[in-house]
């Protein structure tokens, strides 16, 4: 079965939970990227930061270099492209310094992460499970899977992991919370692995925030302070400007751990008075950056109510998309006699048809306002060349 038919021409008969998920989000949308191959432009510039970091995570384990070193490289290739820094990303200096943090920091604490990881990352490195639909396998591209160390697998076997960044951190609670995630649901019923895991790493604000309450990452050993690296800890206050240039730092924080203020906030109010006992860390040794790990395990009973949907989508998506080529076909016969403003309107009431809208105006789910495609939907060519590139236009040339 060909679930569609790319913009170059090629058919595609296979089908993934991002094309489920980008057609259930909006039909017309799924044509444009996909049948008929618009980008968006400028392209965000916190996809290629994680592209970047991601890769990074691979070579510091398999090219036998640092973490830091591989993401200079890959993202000193980016300081001249033309990208869109959201307000937290702010310029290609921030998500530098950024990305130089997260991945210091997770040299350090990698060896507590994976154990024996395998990487896919790759479409070439993709999996598939071929009992989907017949002539059409559900394809999937895990980022890892790791395998804990060879005297513990009797407890477990392997973990499906997916790595991503974000401006904040994940929920992770309750426990398991991650398995409710649709494309590692996916992802877990491909590669029959249950045990899935999100690795996020946490971009944070760029400074330290003198915060009472604040949670920050401890990036560095200090001297005397029982907290180990990577570990989140809660900032209550900074000493003043004179004392903390005693101690030859020019701000210098008391933080607890998490567990220690946990166990502090479920004292009586009176027994409150007291602090719990903390430690002084320099401001150096503090990052709002942080590297959070959240497990879980799917239950392949819950996946299959989702895979039914999927394969119902793929049937629909096969047929909307061979009864849109069919058309565009027979109008394609009648263009030379047509204006191009007749055929644009002809080619536009055939996407009405068999790719409609789905549209997200409504507050406050407002998901069309920021499209890239939205000057398409408008009938505003000025609107859709300003944030969207076609790749090629090949096949309606033909």
């Amino acid at each position: 079965m060909i679930v569609y038919t790319r913009a170059d021409g090629s058919a595609v008969n296979s089908f993934s939970y991002s094309q489920f998920d980008l057609d259930t989000d909006c039909p017309r949308k799924f044509l444009l990227m996909r049948a008929i191959g618009y980008d968006e432009i400028p392209r965000g510039a916190a996809l290629d930061f994680g592209i970047c970091l991601e890769a990074a995570v691979k070579a510091f384990h398999t090219m036998g270099v640092t973490a830091r070193e591989s993401f200079e490289q890959s993202w000193a290739l980016k300081k001249d492209k033309e990208l869109r820094y959201t307000t937290n990303d702010k310029s290609w200096d921030n998500l530098n310094r950024v990305g130089e943090v997260l991945l210091s920091l997770y040299e350090k604490v990698a060896g507590r992460i994976l154990h024996e990881p395998v990487f896919y990352m790759d479409w070439e490195n993709r999996s598939q499970r071929d009992d989907f639909l017949p002539g059409t396998p559900l394809v999937c591209v895990p980022d890892i899977v790791d395998w804990p160390p060879r005297h513990k697998r009797w407890g477990g076997g392997s973990r499906l992991i997916d790595v991503k960044t974000s401006a904040n951190a994940y929920r992770s609670e309750p426990d398991g919370i991650c398995s409710m995630d649709p494309q590692l649901k996916i992802q877990s019923w491909v590669m029959k692995v249950p045990r899935v895991a999100f690795m996020v790493f946490v971009k944070g604000k760029t400074e330290v925030e003198r915060m009472k309450g604040a949670r920050f990452t401890l990036v560095e050993r200090v001297p005397g302070v029982p907290i180990d690296v990577g570990a989140t800890v809660v900032c209550c206050a900074a000493l003043p400007k004179k004392q903390a240039e005693e101690l030859k730092e020019l701000a210098v924080f008391e933080v607890y751990t998490e567990k220690q203020q946990k166990e502090y906030k479920a004292l009586p109010k009176e027994q409150q008075k007291n602090r719990p006992p903390g430690a002084l860390v320099p401001q150096k040794s503090l990052s709002c950056a942080r590297i959070q790990f959240i497990e879980g395990r799917v239950d392949e009973r819950e996946v299959e109510g989702l895979i039914t949907l999927m394969r119902e989508s793929a049937s629909v998506l096969s047929r909307r998309s061979e009864a849109y080529r069919s058309k565009v076909d027979e109008l394609q016969k009648y263009a030379p006699g047509l204006s191009i403003d007749v055929y644009k309107k002809a080619l536009r009431g055939i996407m009405c048809e068999t790719f409609p809208q789905r549209s997200g105006m409504r507050f406050p789910d407002d998901k069309c306002s920021g499209c890239h495609l939205l000057g398409h939907c408008l009938g505003d060519e000025k609107l859709l060349e300003a944030r969207a590139v076609q790749r090629s236009e090949a096949w309606m040339e033909e």
